[in-house]
């Protein structure tokens, strides 16, 4: 679908909605000032022909909503969203406003797209981490941490791509083969975070996966002071939790994912049909490990995993 009609002398519009973190958050302002010049270097520049109006959620689900309504109440000539809740949100409220989702988890099985080549409605975007990666995190977490067993799964059922089903679903063959047991390990409120770790580290030698889910990315500092504090190996899909004193993470990695999101809203802008912008999903992936964090673990990483790695915190 084309953008909406504005006189020329009016400015177009671009409202964006986050959810995990704060709009204080750095990495959240770093992503948005990389849209924005990336928006400039495209001939779209604030106050001259274009408005941005950038809400957060911050993870909580009412607010996630109310932010959706009001946002598609604007009319913007685009939605720009930041995970596949988010996109959720949009798509409930508007059939035909144009979206664009900086990463979403499977969005066919998600129903945003009607298929990755040609999605056919009013949404597209970038997808990344999706269930099949599961697999990868399990075995580079026994890598790492050879022996752990059980290996748990933290995540929100309110909140997580699936309500976590995807993801469990997909380590069912590889922790069979692995010879491992899969402990889910559902919470949904802050205060729940602590008591689940300090009850799975009773276990005889666990590991922990953390698996895309805005809830844990915004309560992302007690999960792992709690997984440290109890000596627990883990490994999630981003970075910026390993800069954090996580042990390692394993994601797919948008090359300037900003930029990648302002080319499709300057292209819709311009009068391309959402429906026929096809959803691009990531070939690189990126492994971080923080050595710190594995040494207080009292783990030898393996010389041959430690090559593999783009980034490595020592």
């Amino acid at each position: 679908m084309a953008a909406s009609a504005h006189a020329d002398t009016a400015l177009r519009q671009v409202v964006c909605l986050i959810g995990g973190v704060s709009l204080a958050d750095e990495a959240a302002q770093s992503r948005i000032a990389e849209f924005k010049a990336a928006l400039t270097k495209l001939g779209w520049a604030e106050g001259r022909n274009m408005s941005i109006v950038i809400k957060s959620s911050e993870g909580d689900p009412e607010k996630r909503r109310q932010l959706a309504k009001e946002l598609v109440a604007l009319k913007p000539d685009v939605i720009v969203t930041s995970s596949t809740f988010e996109t959720a949100a949009v798509a409930r409220e508007t059939k035909t406003i144009p979206a664009v989702f900086s990463t979403a988890t499977d969005p066919v099985a998600s129903g945003f797209v009607q298929s990755l080549a040609r999605p056919g409605g009013n949404i597209t975007g970038f997808s990344t981490n999706g269930p099949a990666m599961a697999g990868k995190w399990l075995q580079l977490l026994l890598e790492a941490a050879p022996g752990r067993h059980p290996i748990g799964v933290m995540f929100n059922p309110e909140t997580a791509p699936g309500a976590g089903a995807w993801y469990m679903a997909e380590l069912k063959a590889p922790a069979s083969e692995a010879e491992v047991e899969i402990v889910p390990l559902p919470v949904t409120a802050p205060e729940e975070i602590e008591g689940a770790i300090a009850r799975f580290a009773t276990s005889s030698s666990p590991g922990l996966i953390l698996i895309p889910d805005s809830f844990t990315v915004t309560h992302r500092a007690r999960i792992i002071a709690a997984v440290n504090a109890h000596r627990i190996p883990a490994i999630s899909p981003y970075r910026y939790f390993v800069t954090a004193g996580w042990l390692m993470s394993y994601g797919g990695a948008l090359e300037e994912p900003g930029k990648q999101v302002a080319i499709y809203v300057d292209l819709i802008l311009r009068g391309a049909n959402v429906a026929e912008l096809p959803v691009q999903t990531t070939r690189k992936f990126e492994l971080a490990i923080n050595a710190r964090t594995a040494d207080a673990l009292q783990l030898t990483l393996p010389a041959a995993l430690l090559a593999r790695a783009d980034q490595i915190i020592q």
